[in-house]
């Protein structure tokens, strides 16, 4: 089981970082007569889901006015106990989908640096 787990994570991480690959050549495609290199749009590119995905993983800013956080009747109907393994359960599906859009961003970082 756990390792089915950790293959949907690299599966998961390889497909973004090749989303982003392809973003960055894009980018630097349409930029050609700028003068931006493509290492540096890499690492720019590589850069914008570290800063905005880790803020997510070390900080929780959500408040109770946000919608993913309201109780449906269904909810309510559960013992505290339940709620509890339903929320540890969504911050750990948050926090790794997060991880990957980060440790996606690392990897395309590593490409730049190669280039």
């Amino acid at each position: 089981m756990m390792l089915q787990q950790i293959k949907n994570y690299a599966v998961r991480i390889l497909m973004l970082t090749l989303l982003l690959i392809m973003l960055s050549l894009l980018i630097s495609y349409m930029m050609k007569e700028s003068g931006l290199t493509l290492q540096d749009t890499l690492f720019w590119v590589g850069a914008v889901p570290i800063a905005l995905f880790s803020i997510a993983i070390f900080g929780n800013f959500s408040n109770r006015g946000d919608p993913g956080y309201q109780l449906s009747k269904t909810v309510l109907k559960q013992s505290p106990n339940q709620r509890s393994i339903h929320e540890t359960a969504d911050v750990s599906k948050r926090t790794s989908s997060n991880l990957t859009w980060v440790i996606a961003g690392l990897l395309v970082w590593l490409v730049s640096y190669f280039i």
